[in-house]
């Protein structure tokens, strides 16, 4: 159940991962998509640009109940109803973030602008634990821009 589980969720994360990777490379995408004064503002007083990216999502779509996972999706990409299309059949459209887990998640920034990251829990429909989340945690390391993360 478990291996299936991830042969299930890795093809879709990795999916939408190259979407949003077709959209761009760098941070400096980011910086066009934000108004001058906000730029010039997270350069001298606040977080990075791609720290302020993942400050508030466009949308997250909750699966925990049948694949123990949750995305949440940043950037203008997923804007406009994006974000529901996707979740619109597997699972809980949401417009703010993904419930609290301690076994952390893998975020993925592929262009500076527009990013991804998926939580990982030890309960719902295919919990993952062990070797599960091991093997979750190495994938997103070996994705470009992948990132493993506790919290946001």
């Amino acid at each position: 159940m478990k291996r299936k589980t991830i042969i299930t969720i890795l093809p879709i994360t990795i999916l939408l991962f190259a979407v949003a990777f077709l959209l761009g490379r760098t941070e400096k995408n980011l910086s066009k998509n934000l108004p001058y004064e906000k730029v010039q503002e997270l350069s001298k007083n606040g977080p990075s640009v791609s720290e302020y990216l993942f400050e508030t999502p466009a949308g997250s779509c909750n699966l925990i109940e049948s694949e123990s996972v949750c995305f949440e999706y940043y950037g203008p990409y997923w804007e406009d109803g994006n974000v529901e299309l996707i979740c619109d059949k597997p699972g809980v459209y949401d417009e703010g973030l993904c419930p609290e887990t301690k076994l952390g998640g893998c975020r993925i920034t592929t262009d500076g602008s527009n990013g991804l990251t998926t939580w990982y829990y030890d309960y719902g429909g295919a919990p993952f634990t062990g070797e599960g989340i091991s093997s979750a945690g190495r994938a997103c390391v070996a994705v470009p821009g992948g990132e493993w993360i506790f919290t946001r």
